[in-house]
């Protein structure tokens, strides 16, 4: 279940050189970024090739309404902001989907992750729900402070023949942001979201392999 929170949402504008704080200035092209992480170990050629791959459905991975979507979303106290005149190349969940693929590839190779599209003989499903997407700001920081970035949410393991849940984890990762600048922010969007899925591979390879 996706945990909401009651927030006063406000659309931000944003000098894309500049001060997330800044709330004045002309109309801007909208830039649009990319949710790159750095490339994951490599797991051992031998390891690798060692591990037979068990199945598992991807389902649909679900954000909260006020982070669904290609908006860049900054948290202060209890007002929201969106970052005007920057978006992600694609809402954020198929980006964050897309991440997992990558993440999971290289660090749980015993995993494959597949979809409905893909036949498989897939025993069991993940759902990923994450609640908490957002660029967090301490409540009374100057203006320049950099924000900590926040990703929070829950993994469940569901058998696909009686769907139970066999297995649930709530995961969260953050990442400080050197600077109050569009581009800092954006990369520790990525760190965080590294080490969020990083933490879900290794949990899913454990829970998935502990089940019949």
């Amino acid at each position: 279940m996706i945990r909401g929170r009651p927030m006063i949402l406000l659309a931000a504008a944003l000098s894309l050189g500049g001060c997330v704080d800044a709330l004045l200035g002309g109309a801007k092209r909208v830039q649009l970024y990319r949710l790159d992480g750095q490339a994951p170990p490599p797991v051992a050629a031998m390891a690798r090739d060692a591990v037979p791959g068990r199945a598992i459905l991807l389902l649909p991975v679900r954000f909260a309404p006020e982070i669904d979507g290609d908006r860049l979303l900054t948290v202060r106290g209890r007002a929201a902001l969106y970052i005007r005149d920057a978006r992600w190349v694609a809402p954020t969940p198929d980006l964050f989907a897309r991440e997992m693929e990558r993440i999971f590839a290289a660090q749980a190779p015993d995993i494959l992750l597949t979809s409905a599209r893909q036949p498989s003989a897939a025993h069991h499903a993940l759902q990923v729900t994450i609640d908490t997407f957002e660029a967090s700001y301490a409540e009374g920081a100057p203006a320049e402070a950099a924000p900590l970035i926040r990703i929070e949410g829950e993994a469940r393991l569901i058998s696909t023949t009686d769907r139970r849940v066999m297995a649930v984890r709530r995961f969260v990762a953050t990442a400080p942001a050197s600077e109050n600048r569009v581009g800092a922010i954006i990369a520790a969007f990525a760190t965080a979201t590294d080490v969020y899925l990083g933490q879900l591979a290794g949990w899913t390879s454990s829970a998935a392999m502990a089940q019949p």
